[in-house]
């Protein structure tokens, strides 16, 4: 689980680093990512991850 933790967060930041951006939004975009897939586990839906996009795309913006 915590080698699978480590791929997982590599993943925003490699992301966040190919688009040119500052470090800090990876780590500010992994806990709502983590807590979407979690919320829409439980609601087994798709709209928690409409919402986190939308959010993300906001933290991105700035």
């Amino acid at each position: 689980m915590r080698r699978h933790g480590y791929c997982w967060r590599a993943e925003p930041a490699q992301l966040v680093a190919d688009a040119g951006l500052p470090g800090a939004p990876a780590g500010q975009l992994l806990l709502p990512a983590e807590g979407t897939m979690a919320t829409a586990g439980i609601t087994q839906n798709t709209e928690p991850a409409r919402e986190a996009r939308a959010a993300a795309q906001l933290r991105l913006a700035r």
